[in-house]
C-alpha cells in the first residue's frame, strides 16, 4: 500500500505544481530512499506513472537511471525488467529506431573499448540530431530521453569519468537488444539487419577490459 500511496502522491503533487512527468519521476528516486534505496518500491512507483504517460514511459526511466549510483542501478535491474510497459496493441519501437538504438549501442561500446573522442562525440551529435527531430514530429517524451544520452556521450569524451557516466545507459542497453531480438524473431526478413550489429555488439562486449565490465552495475550478462 505505501508504494501505491507514493506513486499518488507523486501524481496529485504534480497536478498540483503542475510538474512535469519526467520531474515527478525524477522525485520517485529520493522517495524510495530511506536511506538505503527500495530498488522494488521505485520500480513499482515507476511502472505507474510510466502507465499514466507512456508516451514518455522511456525518457522517464533514462532520468530515474541517471540518479542511481552504479550500485543502486544493479539492484533496480535486478528487482525486475526495467523496461517501458508496452500495451497490447503497440507495435512497440520501428525499425529506424532500433537500428538507430543499435547504431549508438555500438558507438558507446566503441567508446570503451578504444577511448578517443570520435564515438562518444560522434554519439552525442547524433542524439542531439534525434531530439530535434523527435521535438519536430511532436515526439515530446522522446526528446529528454535523447538529450540525456547525448548528454552522457558528451560527458563520455572526459577519461575514466566518461565510462562511468555510460552507467547510466545500462537498461537503455539491455532495452536495444531485446528490441532487436524480438524484432528479428518477428520477422524474418530483419534477421540480417539485426543480425550483424548485434555479432559487433558481441564482439565490443568481449574486447573490454574485465576490470572496465566488472565496474559496471550488473557486469557482462545484461548487454551478452
Amino acid at each position: 500500500m505505501a508504494e501505491v500511496s507514493r506513486s499518488q502522491t507523486a501524481l496529485q503533487s504534480q497536478s498540483q505544481n503542475n510538474a512535469s512527468p519526467l520531474s515527478v519521476a525524477a522525485s520517485l528516486v529520493n522517495q524510495n530512499r530511506d536511506p538505503v534505496l527500495n530498488a522494488a518500491g521505485l520500480r513499482s512507483d515507476l511502472a505507474a506513472l510510466q502507465s499514466a504517460f507512456p508516451a514518455q514511459a522511456n525518457a522517464m526511466e533514462q532520468v530515474v537511471l541517471a540518479q542511481m549510483s552504479p550500485r543502486e542501478q544493479g539492484e533496480f535491474m535486478r528487482s525486475g525488467t526495467a523496461q517501458t510497459p508496452v500495451a497490447a496493441n503497440d507495435p512497440g519501437p520501428s525499425t529506424a529506431t532500433v537500428v538507430a538504438d543499435l547504431t549508438q549501442l555500438t558507438l558507446d561500446l566503441v567508446g570503451i573499448v578504444e577511448p578517443t573522442p570520435f564515438a562518444d562525440g560522434s554519439n552525442a551529435i547524433i542524439s542531439l540530431g534525434r531530439s530535434i527531430g523527435s521535438a519536430w514530429n511532436g515526439n515530446w517524451g522522446d526528446v529528454g530521453g535523447h538529450l540525456l544520452n547525448g548528454t552522457l556521450s558528451a560527458v563520455g569524451i572526459i577519461p575514466y569519468l566518461g565510462d562511468a557516466a555510460k552507467a547510466g545507459k545500462i537498461g537503455k542497453w539491455a532495452q536495444t537488444v531485446a528490441d532487436a531480438v524480438s524484432m528479428a524473431a518477428r520477422n524474418p526478413a530483419l534477421r540480417a539487419t539485426m543480425e550483424a550489429p548485434l555479432k559487433e555488439i558481441q564482439g565490443l562486449v568481449n574486447r573490454i577490459p574485465k576490470g572496465a565490465i566488472d565496474s559496471l552495475p550488473h557486469g557482462r550478462s545484461r548487454i551478452s
